[in-house]
């Protein structure tokens, strides 16, 4: 080979390494961009089902209330839950009051169930969301498969829970209705307390699954 032709041999694998490696430097650094920014979607989900998780614990405290449930069991299950919540709103109060409940007797808690069983109202809590978990798991194909059917798990059993809300709404406002027979109106009253049931469950199994969740993607919470 004459040295004219040894030189542009060179010449162009040296261009073709340097186009290389830049398209490669370029590569890297969308990855680790990816990467990063991947990590924070899945903090901001995590803390915000934690949020989600902490107000959905206001619902089976009244739900078991009313029913007469409210045990050591509940308690026991309730104090790591309010343990592991950060966020912005106030929870000394309320880990102070599980953690004195819990120091109770077997009867003083029997005695407050069976108050709480009396006095306890229906209620339902406003619509639980998780707007931005909602919106960003849109994009399911950016993060590992077992943690997006995770996340994905945990919105429908929220749909579900809304959806028992709404029955129980309804139900709730049929027992003022006019004009009911009293059949019908204890078939509403009934089914009220059939809705509160699936309430607390469903806020339990959702609150268990962010916790297992958080248990197996623990850097991302």
């Amino acid at each position: 080979m004459d040295p004219w032709a040894a030189d542009l041999v060179k010449d162009t694998a040296r261009i073709v390494l340097g186009w290389a490696l830049g398209l490669g430097s370029a590569l890297l650094v969308e990855c680790w961009r990816n990467r990063r920014k991947i990590g924070a979607t899945k903090i901001a989900i995590s803390r915000e089902l934690r949020e989600v998780a902490y107000r959905l614990l206001a619902v089976v405290y009244m739900a078991e209330g009313r029913k007469g449930r409210f045990d050591r069991k509940l308690l026991e299950w309730m104090q790591p839950q309010v343990e592991r919540y950060a966020g912005p709103n106030p929870s000394e109060g309320f880990l102070a009051a599980v953690a004195g409940l819990l120091k109770a007797s077997d009867a003083e808690l029997a005695q407050l169930a069976a108050h709480l069983q009396a006095t306890t109202p229906p209620k339902f809590l406003p619509k639980q969301e998780a707007s931005y978990t909602t919106a960003v798991i849109s994009q399911a194909h950016e993060f590992e498969p077992d943690y997006a059917v995770r996340v994905l798990d945990i919105l429908a059993h929220l749909r579900m829970l809304d959806e028992a809300r709404e029955n129980g709404l309804y139900y709730h406002r049929l027992t003022f209705a006019g004009g009911l027979t009293s059949e019908n109106h204890a078939k509403a009253v009934q089914n009220v307390d059939l809705t509160e049931d699936q309430l607390s469950l469903r806020a339990r199994i959702i609150v268990d699954k962010i916790t297992a969740l958080e248990q197996k993607y623990p850097g991302d919470a």
